[in-house]
C-alpha cells in the first residue's frame, strides 16, 4: 500500500487547521488568520483594550515586526504571509466546495 518518509528539515511541513466561514464566523476565521500568519508571543497581544475583538485588531492594528522600523498594518502582514504559503488556496477551495456539491468521483472500471 505503500511507506511514510521520514520528513526532513528542508522540506516544507502541511499545517492543518480548522476552517471558519468569514460570513457565518467572522471572529473565529480571522483568529484564526491572525494566530497562522502574524507572530506572537501571548493571546494578549492580539485582543486588547483598544482592540477587543480579532476583527478589529486584523482590520486597525498596526504592529513593528522584529528588524523593521515602522510599524506595519498588520492585515498587509497577515495577507503577505497567507499569500506566501497558500499559493493554491482558490483552486484547493473551489475543489473543495465541487465536492461537497457532487460528492467523490466514481470508478466506472
Amino acid at each position: 500500500m505503500g511507506f511514510v518518509q521520514r520528513r526532513t528539515k528542508g522540506k516544507p511541513a502541511v499545517i492543518k487547521y480548522r476552517r471558519f466561514s468569514q460570513e457565518k464566523f467572522p471572529e473565529e476565521f480571522h483568529g484564526t488568520l491572525l494566530k497562522l500568519y502574524l507572530p506572537y508571543r501571548s493571546e494578549s497581544q492580539l485582543k486588547s483594550i483598544n482592540f477587543p475583538t480579532y476583527k478589529s485588531f486584523h482590520d486597525y492594528a498596526g504592529v513593528q515586526l522584529p528588524g523593521s522600523q515602522y510599524p506595519e498594518a498588520v492585515s498587509q502582514i497577515v495577507k503577505r504571509n497567507r499569500e506566501k504559503y497558500e499559493k493554491h488556496r482558490n483552486d484547493i477551495e473551489t475543489a473543495i466546495e465541487e465536492f461537497e456539491q457532487n460528492g467523490p468521483m466514481t470508478n466506472e472500471w
